[in-house]
Formats: structure tokens, sequence, C-alpha cells
């Protein structure tokens, strides 16, 4: 997804007829057209219909319709930077842009544009998409990082020019400025709970799979997508268990249904009598006696 930024870079630089002429190029890309194709093809052999499920789902389907549910605003990637994921440093990045540009050095030059061509592409790129995910920006942090570093290189460089400061400790003050915010975050996320995404009860699926726990009947509650579930829950039905995902209308007296949710379990308690067989950190066993 950087490859609209290369472009753009090359063309800036005046270096795309080069870049054409360049043998390599074609070498390159025909070593990866082998690869890949050959990946694909090899694929649709094994599990006929890959390749048009891989089309909908992570191509033009994950990028023109929204998929699972997963529907941000155009802005949303952008908000992110000023909500927790780079706190801080974001207000680094426009001036380590002007900085950069300003530099004498080519090389920091350079590297501004190319870092500031990459950041933009790829936000325009992934904010257009119709499927948003948190993660999907991940791949343009270095480029941020480059731009936010050039801003404290450029402070840096004035304190180390004035070399008859009258405050020698000014520049580790300015240091500890810098850096003392997004530690202090990051320390203090260490403390913070955040979403389990049932790591412990697909844990608990797979332990019953491997034999290390008798259990073979009972109803797995989850509201929304539970893919990461989904895959031990296919492999308990092959092995012969009767172990389903069910919706709450459809569960009766007399059923043990597993429950990760806080709104599942609330909907259980305020609409049925039941039974605690089993309860951890992250989910439940729970034996339906009746209805309310």
């Amino acid at each position: 997804m950087i490859v609209p930024g290369l472009f753009v870079y090359v063309v800036f630089k005046r270096k795309l007829l080069i870049l054409l002429k360049n043998k390599h190029l074609y070498i390159g890309f025909a070593i990866f057209l082998v690869c890949a194709c050959g990946y694909f093809f090899l694929r649709e052999i094994y599990n006929p219909g890959y390749l048009k499920e891989i089309w909908e789902s992570d191509f033009s389907g994950r990028y023109l319709t929204t998929l699972f549910d997963h529907k941000q605003s155009f802005w949303f990637y952008f908000g992110n930077l000023f909500d927790h994921r780079f706190i801080i440093w974001v207000f680094f990045v426009p001036f380590g842009i002007y900085f950069g540009l300003k530099n004498r050095d080519v090389r920091v030059k350079n590297l501004t544009i190319f870092s500031s061509i990459i950041t933009l592409t790829y936000f325009l790129f992934i904010s257009f998409a119709q499927t948003k995910l948190p993660w999907y920006v991940l791949p343009i942090y270095p480029f941020l990082a480059i731009l936010a570093g050039t801003c404290v290189y450029h402070i840096f460089s004035v304190l180390k020019e004035k070399e008859k400061l009258k405050y020698k400790s000014l520049p580790y003050i300015v240091a500890g400025l810098i850096f003392i915010t997004p530690y202090t975050l990051m320390i203090l996320s260490l403390k913070a709970k955040f979403p389990h995404y049932d790591y412990e009860t697909c844990h608990y699926l797979r332990t019953i799979a491997q034999g290390k726990i008798e259990k073979d009947d009972f109803i797995i509650l989850y509201d929304g997508t539970f893919f990461h579930g989904e895959f031990y829950i296919n492999l308990l039905q092959e092995q012969g268990k009767n172990i389903t995902r069910k919706k709450l209308e459809d569960i009766k007296a007399g059923q043990v249904v597993l429950i990760s949710q806080d709104k599942m379990k609330k909907y259980l308690e305020e609409n049925y009598e039941y039974f605690t067989l089993e309860e951890y950190d992250e989910f439940g066993l729970y034996e339906i006696v009746n209805e309310k």
C-alpha cells in the first residue's frame, strides 16, 4: 500500500524515466509475480474457491465495502494519532517536516520528503477504504517516527551549536521534557485493562480439542464476529462433540452455555435462573434452569 507513495516520490524526484529503463525493476517484478502467482495458484488447487474468497474479502471487498461492521469515519486513523497511538509525538511531526526541508544536509532533506510523501499517500489510501481497523495504520509509524525524530534532532543541533550556554544543563532539561510525558503514558498503560479478545475462551476450547478436558455438550453465546473461536468450534464438531454457537433466543432450559461477554452475562442474569458450573476470569459455564 506504500506503492502509490513510492511512485509519487519517484515522479517528484524526476527519476521515473531512469527507473523504467532499469532492468532490475523488471527482474524484481518478474520474481515477485512468479512467487505471488505461484502461491495463489497452488492455494486454488488445494482450496478451490480461494481466489474468489481472497478477492472478495481482502481486496475489492475489504476496500470498497464495509466488512464485519468495521465502519469508521474518514478521519478515523488521523484521530487515533491524537487519541493514544502517537500522542505527544504527533505534535513534533509538522515541525520535523519544516526543519527537515530547511536542513542543509541533502540526505536529511530527501528523507523528510520521502517520509512525508509516504505518510500522506498511505493515510489517504487507507482512509478512503470502507473497512477500517486500528492496526491497518501500523506500517506508517516508522515514517512518522522519522519525521518526529527530525524535529528532536534539530532541537539538539541548535543546543549543541550554543557552546556558550549560560545553563549547561539545558540540553538535559529539554531531553527530559521531551521524553518524560510519552514514557509516563507508557508506564501507566501497563496498568490499564484492555479488551481480552477471548484468548482464555479459545484456549479453553483448544484444551478440550486436545482431550485434556472432558467437555462435549454446551452452547457458546457470543454477540458479534467470533472468527478466532469458530476455528475451534468447527474442529470440535469434527471430533463429534456437540459444541455449537447459538443466538440468545434459541437457548432453552437444561442447556449449558459458555459466556464471555458482560452484556450476555447480564442478559442471562435478568432473564434466566441458572447454576454456575465453572467460572474463570474471562468466561463462565452456566446451566439454564428456566426462564424468570
